[in-house]
């Protein structure tokens, strides 16, 4: 079941950080899990934002969380996913299809564009092909070098 996510709900998202974490780019620096509480709550109790979560039996799963912002040059609005992220055991069930596919229906009437990015070293060839199956266009890449 997909539903909004609550402050109720932020023992399990920060669960769902942490894991995301470890598996992330980032995984070589620490995790300020206060600020990601601080920062969680905020985007949850910030009704333009797209906080929504999956749900098995009470226990969540995976996290879609986005935003609509107007483009710094021109007036379009773009739709951009802040954060998703599925548990490892629940990728082969077509959850993260099913947060894809609820944050295009929820940004289609408030923005121009949807842009998905696709960089945090999860799973990101896998990711990719789903985009290009459901219509998106690659649009670039992201280049990364650890700063000496």
């Amino acid at each position: 079941m997909i539903r909004d996510l609550a402050q109720d709900d932020l023992p399990q998202l920060l669960h769902i950080s942490r894991s995301m974490h470890v598996e992330s780019v980032y995984r070589n620096y620490a995790l300020h899990e206060e600020r990601t509480e601080y920062i969680l709550c905020e985007l949850i109790l910030n009704p333009a934002v797209y906080t929504k979560g999956v749900f098995l039996n009470d226990k969540l799963i995976g996290v879609f969380l986005g935003e609509v912002s107007t483009d710094l040059w021109t007036d379009v609005q773009v739709a951009r996913d802040i954060i998703l992220y599925v548990l490892p055991e629940h990728r082969s069930g077509g959850q993260g299809i099913r947060l894809l596919k609820s944050f295009k229906e929820w940004a289609e009437p408030r923005a121009d564009e949807i842009v998905i990015s696709v960089f945090a070293g999860i799973e990101n060839a896998a990711l990719g092909r789903i985009l290009d199956r459901m219509g998106y266009t690659k649009s670039g890449t992201l280049h990364m070098m650890r700063a000496a």
